[in-house]
């Protein structure tokens, strides 16, 4: 498993995820040649697919080549050849392997979400995540407003509330652009804007990947638990399939690359593949079988602060939004459980490393949450001044107890969504989508690559 760190800023993070993604994906493919190749090797890929009547196509390649290989045969041909020095080949290969599927998981608030209403609050679908043109114009209003947030809330339990029903949109186009492109989205949203459209502009033009056929996004709806996803739409399923059929088309393992809860909702996807299973020996080879890379870009796996924030005070997520209306949506969603903080087993002792020194602050010495009688609450870790009313650990947060003492403690925040969120917790978390008892183990993949920005103020959770 490879653990990358990289420099970034706050106002290009997703700028740097996407260049990070490309450099990833040019270290761990094959060589590859130019476009003319590549289309002479797609023809060959399909006749062989045809020609063949093996449950094992002949041209599935027996063993990737390494890192090591791909540098010394870029380093051979860059050193023999006779092109510019500007333009770049990546293989002398006379016939390379077949294109691994790409498959691109968002994060928190990175799927587009459709509203087909049941009343007349809006006439017709409506993109409600996100148009932000539109939505500025809709929160002016008063009603629109009130409209848009229930739009996004959900009734206990992630359902629908009365007379609303929200979907994910299950497109590549859903995970490429958040809002439609414009003067106001680029001030607003910045490059925040983009999730995966440079990247897919990349591989789809530089590489010639086909879109929804061996390049494909996950679309999901990131307000609901995992359980939800795939009990409500699905989601597991339709992800299982479309990725087994892609590595059948194509004759090779996927590549599957996540950004921030997109990796905990795979961990959920492949506890439901194994759920599904007779083993974990029949799980560990239909692993082997479909996904030989995981990329995660900055994965939530001790969890995070913010998510439990959200629940108790809100959180605006740049949006021109009050925190008391962001409040109001954010308590109803169940995915602002799937990445509380962890409690971990003890890390082994490093001496002098400040990864341990960090981990073992946090694993129970230092409370994540406190409650102090001068400043209220407040998320962040060491002396606040003030008596201390209550303090709460990982443990504590997966459990629900804070929760529970919010809505004792503050009953103007609202008792009743906060007891909510304690009992979801129960109802959402049970086997097989168990994401919050425990860290999650390396899965058996053959390549696990995780990436994490550095000089950026991270909260530790």
């Amino acid at each position: 498993m490879i653990v990358l760190n990289y420099r970034r800023s706050h106002t290009h993070a997703q700028t740097h995820n996407l260049l990070v993604l490309v450099l990833l994906i040019l270290l761990v493919f094959p060589p590859l040649t130019s476009p003319q190749a590549l289309i002479r090797r797609r023809r060959r890929h399909v006749d062989n697919s045809e020609s063949s009547n093996n449950d094992t196509p002949a041209h599935f390649p027996a063993q990737q080549p390494s890192l090591h290989t791909t540098f010394q045969a870029l380093k051979r041909r860059q050193e023999n050849s006779t092109m510019p020095s500007t333009l770049t080949t990546f293989s002398t290969k006379s016939d390379p392997s077949p294109l691994p599927p790409i498959i691109l998981i968002p994060g928190l608030g990175s799927s587009q979400l459709v509203s087909v209403p049941k009343t007349s609050c809006f006439e017709a679908m409506h993109l409600v995540w996100l148009n932000l043109p539109q939505l500025v114009k809709t929160l002016a209003s008063s009603t629109l407003a009130e409209c848009w947030i229930s739009s996004l809330s959900l009734s206990p339990y992630d359902g629908d509330p009365l007379g609303f029903k929200t979907r994910p949109v299950h497109s590549l186009s859903s995970v490429s652009t958040l809002s439609p492109p414009g003067t106001l989205s680029n001030l607003v949203l910045a490059n925040t804007n983009k999730v995966y459209a440079d990247l897919i502009s990349f591989l789809t033009t530089s590489l010639l990947y086909d879109p929804n056929v061996n390049l494909i996004g996950c679309a999901f709806d990131w307000r609901v638990s995992c359980r939800r996803m795939q009990e409500r739409d699905d989601t597991f399923e339709r992800l299982r399939k479309n990725l087994e059929r892609a590595v059948k088309r194509e004759g090779r393992p996927a590549v599957v690359i996540t950004h921030s809860l997109g990796g905990i909702v795979f961990r959920a996807f492949l506890q439901y593949v194994e759920a599904e299973m007779e083993g974990k020996e029949e799980f560990d080879s239909w692993l082997s079988q479909n996904v030989e890379t995981l990329v995660m870009l900055s994965p939530p796996l001790l969890g995070a602060v913010s998510p439990a924030r959200a629940v108790i005070s809100g959180e605006p997520m740049g949006l021109p939004l009050a925190e008391a209306d962001a409040w109001r949506m954010e308590v109803t969603f169940g995915s602002s459980l799937t990445a509380l903080p962890l409690p971990f087993p003890d890390v082994p002792k490093r001496e002098g490393s400040s990864v341990y020194e960090r981990l073992t602050r946090f694993n129970g010495q230092e409370p994540l949450i406190t409650v102090t009688n001068n400043t209220g609450y407040h998320f962040s870790s060491g002396s606040t001044g003030g008596g201390v009313l209550a303090e709460f650990h990982a443990s504590n947060i997966t459990t629900g107890e804070v929760f529970e003492y919010f809505a004792k403690s503050f009953p103007e925040v609202g008792s009743s969504p906060l007891t909510h969120k304690r009992d979801h917790i129960k109802h959402a978390f049970r086997p097989p989508y168990d994401t919050l008892s425990s860290p999650w183990a390396r899965p058996a993949v053959a390549n696990v690559i995780i990436a994490y920005g550095y000089d950026v103020g991270t909260e530790v959770g």
